[in-house]
């Protein structure tokens, strides 16, 4: 008997056993049911993410293609892909752009450093003519992404007259993931909040426009349209109300194409930036100026074809760029100081392939718990979205 006690006891040991595994499975289950984020692979700190358009099997033309945010290693090594196009769960919206578009999808890291933001249409894979359809037929997605790779695709745009309806969604950035200021090929500056359908155009200074970044709490944007500027402020630190003007930065020029920018602070005197690099694709150039006094003057430029999506680390006076140009990811290191003539090549990294292009570029984003420091020398990342100066030598994570 006291065999058979004990032998029934285990087996009910088991079976209670079994039925926690099984109650803890189903709870996983409903409880990653009910979280509005696709949920990848986390990032790996240090790596560079790229918007993707295309999945190699159809010709990509203005018709809507799948988007893929994809994470590379900085020598250009392929870690993961997110699919940002297949139905999701909601509150979560679907996203693709338009395959031919070649000045949408900028990738910009928000300025606390915990999340990459990006644009797209709530519109299924080929709906015809993408940029050419209404904003309430269509809506302009605002999507953003964290360190553990879960997606939030819920921010959808829908207003005739603030949401970039019949015209490109293109660029947008962040302070904290929840406030969004985004820009593209016909409304302005809009501003925008997490989980909202609602919108406001809080500039008109110029309604074409190509990036929008934040670098020391202040918004800025690019264009190449019109004659007034081509990189400006837009009014005081991150407006969110109409009515703001545009101040482009003096002695900056007024022509060209003015996409991916990074501000830098390479000179030892003040506090502010005094280096400024951009791409422009007009002229298919990396492009570097300095601030002389109160001016920006031209440090020249290098070839680097069609150049959009643009970022980078800062060591010291050195500066490590990572851009794209449609077709490649390439780097760029400039180790000529503040105000001196930029030089060097290119170096290809990573290449889209056939039927697919590469839009905008990104740091990976920070984790929520930043990890300890274990080394007394860092080096600081002036990245796309302007976070804080990130770590980037031997690091431990108390996590």
């Amino acid at each position: 008997m006291q065999k058979c006690s004990s032998l029934t006891a285990r087996s009910s040991q088991v079976l209670s056993t079994r039925t926690l595994v099984l109650a803890l499975a189903i709870s996983t289950f409903l409880m990653s049911a009910m979280v509005p984020s696709a949920q990848a692979a986390g990032f790996s700190q240090g790596n560079v993410v790229v918007y993707r358009v295309g999945d190699g099997t159809a010709t990509l033309s203005a018709n809507a293609a799948p988007v893929f945010l994809d994470e590379y290693t900085p020598t250009g090594t392929l870690v993961q892909s997110i699919a940002l196009s297949p139905a999701p769960t909601p509150p979560n919206r679907q996203l693709t752009a338009s395959g031919s578009a070649t000045t949408e999808g900028f990738l910009t890291l928000s300025a606390d450093g915990k999340f990459i933001v990006f644009t797209g249409y709530d519109a299924p894979v080929a709906t015809l003519a993408l940029p050419g359809t209404t904003a309430a037929a269509v809506n302009r997605v605002v999507g953003r992404v964290d360190a553990t790779g879960a997606v939030d695709t819920s921010t959808a745009i829908n207003s005739l007259t603030s949401a970039f309806s019949g015209g490109n969604p293109r660029g947008v950035t962040s302070d904290n993931g929840n406030n969004f200021w985004l820009v593209g090929s016909n409304t302005g500056v809009v501003f925008a909040t997490r989980g909202s359908s609602a919108s406001t155009v809080i500039s008109t200074s110029q309604t074409n426009l190509r990036e929008a970044n934040i670098f020391a709490g202040q918004l800025y944007i690019s264009t190449a349209a019109g004659t007034a500027f081509r990189i400006g402020s837009v009014g005081a630190g991150l407006p969110q109300i109409a009515g703001q003007t545009v101040t482009g930065l003096p002695g900056f020029p007024t022509s060209g194409a003015s996409n991916g920018f990074l501000f830098a602070r390479l000179g030892n005197v003040g506090a502010g930036f005094d280096t400024l690099y951009v791409a422009d694709d007009g002229s298919s150039q990396l492009q570097k100026f300095s601030l002389v006094g109160s001016s920006w003057v031209s440090n020249g430029n290098i070839p680097a074809g069609t150049a959009r999506g643009l970022t980078g680390v800062v060591v010291g006076s050195s500066v490590t760029l990572f851009g794209t140009n449609g077709s490649n990811l390439f780097t760029f290191t400039d180790n000529s100081g503040y105000n001196a003539p930029i030089s060097g090549t290119i170096t290809v990294r990573a290449s889209a392939g056939t039927n697919k292009a590469f839009r905008g570029v990104a740091f990976t984003p920070s984790n929520s718990a930043p990890p300890t420091v274990a080394a007394t020398r860092a080096s600081r990342c002036l990245s796309s979205g302007g976070g804080p100066p990130w770590i980037t030598l031997v690091m431990r994570s108390r996590r």
